[in-house]
């Protein structure tokens, strides 16, 4: 990257802010974090990825939890933006329940992904970046698609 420019992506998660603060946060409320950016640097907050929770068709969301508390951090320091959770929810239901879990989630899992869950996440990550507004990054992007 040209000069003292810098992309940072972070996942800011207020419960994980808190407890390095020596807090302990109640179940419902959000601490909202803040964001230390380094030099001539572009903060992107990214909303946690959804998991494998399903309800008659339905990913679960945490547009009401995680996700919103990491808008709120982005918002509160000026942050952009990458719902992520909701990305990739939606591109989960496209997929079905049944093809998610075979194919993005080891056996029993519902939380970390397997390699072919991450490319999927990690294209999400990308379409997140192409739509933001004045985004250094998307120039490194290559034009490649899974």
């Amino acid at each position: 990257m040209g000069g003292r420019s810098a992309v940072v992506l972070a996942a800011v998660l207020s419960v994980l802010t808190a407890v390095v603060e020596g807090q302990t946060p109640a179940v419902g409320e959000p601490n909202v974090p803040t964001l230390f950016v380094v030099g001539d640097s572009t903060a992107i907050v990214c909303s946690p990825i959804p998991r494998n929770n399903w309800t008659e068709g339905a990913v679960g969301r945490a547009s009401q939890s995680y996700g919103r508390w990491a808008a709120e951090a982005a918002q509160a320091e000026g942050a952009a933006f990458i719902d992520l959770n909701e990305l990739i929810a939606r591109c989960y239901e496209q997929t079905g329940c049944e093809r998610v879990t075979g194919i993005c989630f080891p056996p029993g899992e519902r939380t970390h992904t397997s390699a072919a869950g991450a490319q999927i996440n990690a294209a999400c990550v990308v379409e997140g970046l192409e739509v933001l507004d004045d985004c250094p990054l998307v120039q490194y992007l290559l034009n490649t698609r899974l």
